[in-house]
Formats: structure tokens, sequence, C-alpha cells
């Protein structure tokens, strides 16, 4: 079997060749899982799919194993988590419960974000908006 291109005709075995060393050179197509739906209950495993994207409001949502991004741009979330590398959230009244983080971004308007301590020391956080709390608990 051959395959044309514009005035070049190149056999089957090369073409294979050359399709396998394209596909090498991108990188790995599972950037991160989305969570789209609004209201939804989901139980994720961050072993399997670390990076994570929340964009559908007032569902619950629980993490277990070793997260290193968590997303969160909705309203009215509920999470909770085993430990995560870094929580970016924005939006207004989610809540969030997370046991080990390293770095958290919390924007918007009365976000609550619970850890119980730093995946390595203290966590780095910054907070802006109207009533974000970023609570330690022991």
């Amino acid at each position: 079997m051959r395959f044309a291109f514009a005035s070049a005709v190149v056999s089957a075995p090369a073409f294979a060749a050359v399709l396998a060393v394209l596909l090498a050179a991108v990188p790995d197509a599972r950037a991160e899982q989305v969570y789209a739906e609004k209201g939804a209950t989901v139980t994720h495993d961050c072993a399997k799919e670390p990076e994570v994207s929340i964009t559908g409001g007032g569902g619950t949502y629980t993490f277990t194993g070793a997260c290193t991004k968590l997303v969160v741009t909705t309203d009215g979330t509920k999470l909770k988590a085993e430990s995560v590398t870094k929580i970016a959230v924005t939006g207004s009244k989610n809540s969030l419960e997370v046991d080990a983080v390293d770095r958290v971004s919390v924007n918007g308007n009365e976000n609550t974000v619970t850890y119980r301590r730093g995946v390595n020391g203290k966590p780095k956080a910054a907070t802006t908006g109207i009533n974000n709390k970023l609570n330690q608990v022991k």
C-alpha cells in the first residue's frame, strides 16, 4: 500500500514509521479530567488522573490519593481530598476540606478551604476577595 502526499508517494511501512515518530513527540493527551456537570456527585482516584478541573457548580466531590492540581471554578461546590499539591479556587461559597496541601490560591467570595497539614511543610497560600477563609485544623 502507498500513500500520496502532494507530490510524494510513501510506502505503508515508511508512513507508519513517520507516524510513530510524530505521535511520540506529542505530549500525553490526558492533560486533566474536567467535571462540568452541575450538581454532580463524584468520587475520583487521583492515582489514575492527578489533575482535575471542576466547572459544574453545586456538586459534591471526593478525591482519593495524591492529586497534583485541583482547579475549582464554580459556586457552591463541596470537596474533600486526601492530598493536593496545588489548589486554585475561583467563585463563591465553595467549601474544600483537604488533609494535606502544598499551595492554595482562593479568589472570589465566601470560599472556605480547611486543611490539616502541608504536603511539604507549611502550605503557601494567597487569598483575594471577600470573606474567603483558609483554616488549619489539627
